[in-house]
């Protein structure tokens, strides 16, 4: 991708990102929301700094560190593995979708235990894994509460897409474990391509000029470990586990602004809310995360306004989190710089 090309991208992304603001702020009452930012629970936006940010991230460090373990048998120390994960959410902040935090995980570990390529391959599996982790979580906790939707029937509709979507993945990739038919073996086939094409497009970034890069053999044979079901079980687990204490840290959020929802509502909540941003059409995630507040609280009877001020809260907590990363990222920098000036001297 050409440099001009790329911003053309990042300008297209960035007039989406504002023109959904702008639509969000001309429907919505700002003295409302300003109303009740100024009246915030600083106990409970804490906890939800806590659990819906800091936690997670360790959690997803240790997922990393269990995805080379399982599926490669290479064990890496996880205080290296936090590391490059928090400095590369802060790095990959800005590209839509996550990709650049995966891109910059897998070109620090080009000197570390499994290298580059396995570390591509595993980043991408985790991905893989996350997704149909999400989707059982989705199937699971939307029946609980199917009732309690108060929204117009268009958007009640809208769920019901998603989670029949969202049964349709689980039920196909159940096909892909359990068929020994010639229908089987394609969709297996099918799913080691596309996999092996994401290996493929990580690599790419990095490095162009990387034999792995074009030699997809390679790729085929990292895709095998991700077709031994025991292997994903435990990579599964701790997804759902991190989206459940980020669960616990969108219910602290929204009690932050005096608005008490169950916690399967909130499970429920921001499973969906993942699938949001999974969009690749912002830049930071700004304006979907706002849409997606409004919308999917809204399904629970959730002001506009009220939504509103609890996605600034969120964007508050993240940009923390983030931050953090980036002060952990001018350390390494500084001490780098610092031995290299030693080494000059």
């Amino acid at each position: 991708m050409t440099f001009n090309r790329k911003k053309l991208l990042f300008c297209c992304r960035l007039g989406i990102a504002v023109a959904i603001l702008a639509i969000i702020f001309s429907r919505v009452d700002t003295t409302r929301v300003l109303s009740c930012l100024t009246r915030i629970r600083i106990n409970y936006a804490l906890l939800s700094l806590l659990f819906g940010y800091l936690f997670p991230i360790l959690i997803l460090s240790w997922r990393w560190q269990l995805a080379l373990r399982v599926l490669y048998g290479i064990g890496v120390p996880y205080r290296l593995l936090l590391r490059h994960y928090w400095t590369g959410m802060f790095v990959g902040y800005f590209f839509p979708g996550g990709i650049g935090t995966d891109v910059y995980r897998a070109a620090r570990m080009t000197a570390e235990p499994g290298g580059f390529k396995v570390n591509a391959a595993a980043i991408v599996g985790e991905r893989v894994f996350a997704v149909l982790a999400t989707a059982l979580l989705l199937v699971v906790s939307y029946p609980p509460v199917s009732t309690r939707l108060v929204t117009e029937p268009q958007l009640t509709r809208i769920v019901r897409v998603i989670y029949f979507l969202s049964i349709s993945a689980v039920a196909g990739l159940g096909m892909l474990a359990l068929l020994n038919s010639s229908l089987g073996a394609r969709l297996r086939r099918f799913v080691q391509r596309r996999i092996g094409l994401e290996i493929n497009r990580v690599v790419h970034k990095i490095d162009r000029r990387s034999v792995f890069a074009n030699g997809k053999a390679d790729a085929w044979e990292l895709v095998t470990p991700f077709f031994i079901w025991r292997n994903q079980l435990m990579i599964i687990v701790l997804t759902i586990l991190s989206q459940i204490v980020a669960s616990v840290g969108g219910r602290f959020l929204l009690l932050s602004i005096n608005i008490n929802l169950p916690l399967i509502t909130h499970i429920f909540a921001w499973t969906l809310m993942c699938f949001f941003f999974l969009l690749p059409i912002s830049v930071g995630a700004f304006g979907i995360r706002e849409a997606a507040f409004i919308v999917i609280f809204g399904l629970f009877g959730v002001s506009r306004e009220d939504a509103l001020a609890s996605s600034f809260i969120s964007l508050a907590s993240g940009l923390i989190a983030v931050g953090m990363g980036g002060l952990i990222w001018l350390n390494e920098g500084l001490k780098r710089s610092k031995s290299a000036a030693n080494g000059n001297a």
